[in-house]
């Protein structure tokens, strides 16, 4: 069973790691970020000035800039708009890790959909090109997905990440859940 859309458990996970913010704040990486961690900054297309948005995606604009910009604005959302940025966001995590994770494809492919979800939350935190650093950590996931090693190791290798304490609660649960296939923590 594959699917491209999110499941409800993944945009539930996500709203509840992620926090609701309507008004704009910079994020740990100093990104200027509003909603359930939408990302301003590389994602423009959100920005509901005109100006403001050609700024950015010409790189004029960015980070505390863009911040102070859009607070003085007033940018606000409401909960239903943070959700629908989430949703396509996580649509488009889960496009860029079919093209370029074959964990996540395989997994999908086979219908480990938690635990495919699982990536995509990471690649949500961490953006593709940062969950793709975890070389060891997917090549485990690989061999535990085959049968060829314990899936605690997959949790382990998690755990010696520098991501892990950056991130507490979430690098815990979906450690977890790369280990028991189901949604951890509600």
């Amino acid at each position: 069973m594959t699917t491209t859309m999110p499941t409800a458990e993944l945009i539930r996970q996500l709203m509840r790691h992620e926090g609701f913010s309507p008004v704009p704040y910079l994020c740990t990486a100093g990104a200027c970020t509003i909603g359930y961690g939408t990302n301003l900054d590389a994602h423009p297309r959100h920005i509901p000035f005109e100006e403001v948005r050609a700024a950015v995606m010409a790189g004029r604009l960015s980070g505390a800039g863009l911040y102070g910009t859009l607070r003085r604005r007033g940018m606000c959302w409401t909960r239903d708009e943070a959700e629908a940025a989430l949703r396509e966001e996580a649509l488009d995590c889960m496009a860029r890790l079919a093209a370029r994770c074959p964990v996540y494809v395989a997994l999908r492919d086979g219908g480990d959909i938690v635990r495919a979800e699982g990536l995509v939350n990471m690649a949500f935190n961490l953006g593709v090109d940062g969950l793709l650093k975890f070389k060891n950590t997917l090549a485990l996931m690989d061999r535990a997905r085959r049968g060829l090693t314990d899936r605690s190791e997959v949790r382990d290798a998690l755990r010696r990440s520098l991501w892990w304490g950056q991130v507490g609660r979430r690098a815990r649960e979906l450690g977890e859940q790369f280990v028991t296939g189901a949604y951890v923590g509600a």
